[in-house]
């Protein structure tokens, strides 16, 4: 992906003479300890851009911040990152987490809004819209109107999905190598290898924009599976209702990738009833007793994080239960000569 993907983007919205985005944003982390790119396109942007690898500082999303060691956060020095601020609350609220935790935070975004975080007079003078802006002062390269930011954003997903991957950096990402006759075979065939039924209908979000270059569908998880993950709290634990199988066919690279789009809700008051029945067994049980327990004041974001991390954090364990799950008639795959055997 060229460096001049973000600085393309805005030229589109008819914005000249705009800073080179890869030199900006490396200036502005040339001092950071940590860059903190916001879920989910931030990451994304800053991958495709190749500033990943030009930063000296680690690059994280805000759903890393519950996992780091609270000492590497004190007195540092934090670049806050996001790829538009409309009002700034989601920015606002990883500002405050950062900050409570000792952290010295700059933040910065490609656009801001020009109707609801700042706004510009007939006179031509700037007046605060939100009240996160004098919290936040962050820097930027662009003042844009809310039709400019639904545009870019778009663009931004065109972009992100031309990738045949999910634009996800907080969930996992599984790959396997197809063999060129794949390209004989059409999306629903393919679905049908992988479950489909016309009972069971998969999500077909891409499936009009088909090219014959990449597709990709969604596959809704059932509660059943959650019972063969955590074998202490299966009653006591439900998927949250986005949760899905993302499975991306890329024809034109030979790769079928799939990402577990998913998190679970659960019932403190049932997990903490499980605890005292007896103690846990498995590791993943373990894990997620630590989303309930007291912790010092950051409960809703180390909640949210356990919740994601914790299908996840254990791979062996995991990954083979994906796979699994997914590929029930990967043999059938194999057989038809259109996947590699990993």
């Amino acid at each position: 992906m060229p460096e001049s993907l973000v600085n393309g983007w805005l030229s589109r919205l008819g914005f000249a003479n705009v800073p080179a985005f890869s030199e900006w944003f490396l200036k502005k982390s040339e001092k950071a300890d940590l860059v903190v790119a916001l879920a989910r396109a931030a990451p994304r942007i800053l991958q495709l851009s190749g500033l990943t690898k030009q930063v000296s500082a680690p690059v994280v999303c805000e759903r890393a911040i519950p996992f780091l060691n609270p000492a590497s956060l004190d007195n540092s020095s934090v670049l806050l990152f996001d790829d538009t601020i409309i009002r700034g609350s989601t920015m606002a609220a990883t500002y405050r987490l950062l900050n409570a935790s000792g952290a010295k935070v700059n933040c910065a975004a490609i656009a801001v809004s020009l109707d609801t975080f700042i706004k510009r007079t007939e006179g031509g003078e700037y007046h605060i819209q939100s009240p996160y802006y004098t919290e936040l002062k962050p820097d930027h390269l662009v003042k844009a109107s809310a039709h400019q930011l639904d545009i870019l954003h778009a663009l931004e997903i065109e972009t992100f999905l031309g990738q045949s991957k999910p634009y996800m950096y907080d969930f996992p990402l599984f790959e396997i190598s197809l063999n060129s006759t794949i390209r004989q075979y059409s999306p629903k065939y393919i679905a049908q290898l992988l479950g489909e039924t016309d009972i069971g209908q998969f999500q077909w979000p891409g499936l009009g924009t088909h090219d014959g270059v990449s597709f990709n569908f969604s596959i809704p998880v059932s509660r059943r599976y959650l019972a063969d993950i955590f074998t202490t709290f299966g009653d006591a634990l439900d998927w949250r209702v986005f949760s899905k199988v993302r499975v991306f066919v890329d024809y034109a690279n030979l790769k079928l990738r799939f990402a577990p789009l998913v998190q679970t809700d659960s019932s403190p008051a049932k997990l903490l009833a499980g605890m005292s029945r007896g103690s846990t067994t498995d590791p993943l049980s373990e894990l997620l007793i630590t989303a309930v327990r007291p912790s010092d004041g950051r409960e809703d974001t180390l909640r949210a994080g356990v919740h994601r991390g914790l299908l996840f954090l254990p791979f062996p364990v995991t990954s083979g239960y994906w796979h699994g799950h997914l590929f029930a008639a990967r043999s059938w795959l194999i057989l038809l000569r259109i996947a590699y055997p990993i």
